[in-house]
């Protein structure tokens, strides 16, 4: 039988891997995407591009955002925007991982 104090450090060392994987599998779909991955400082890492890469990025990530919205508000807020971002990078990573060429 396990003590609380261990199954909770389990529980928690779990979480913590599901979040890193999570990152990882995100980190995967944006670069399959072409774009900075929204979970991160886009400032910090815009600045490491060059200025041609960075105008694509940009431009990429613009284009992305406009077919996520299509059908909702247009002034949502632009942290449900990272959010759909975020969501799109997950299931681009997970397709990558899957091995599918499809899109």
């Amino acid at each position: 039988m396990e003590t609380g104090e261990h199954l909770v450090e389990e529980i928690s060392n779990q979480i913590f891997i599901k979040d890193n994987c999570e990152l990882d599998i995100e980190m995967l779909g944006a670069l399959e995407l072409g774009i900075i991955p929204p979970s991160q400082n886009i400032s910090a890492s815009l600045q490491t591009l060059t200025r041609q890469d960075r105008r694509i990025a940009k431009r990429k990530f613009r284009k992305l955002k406009r077919r996520l919205l299509t059908g909702f508000h247009p002034e949502t807020p632009n942290n449900e925007v990272r959010k759909m971002v975020s969501a799109k990078c997950i299931r681009e990573g997970m397709r990558v991982l899957a091995g599918s060429d499809q899109k």
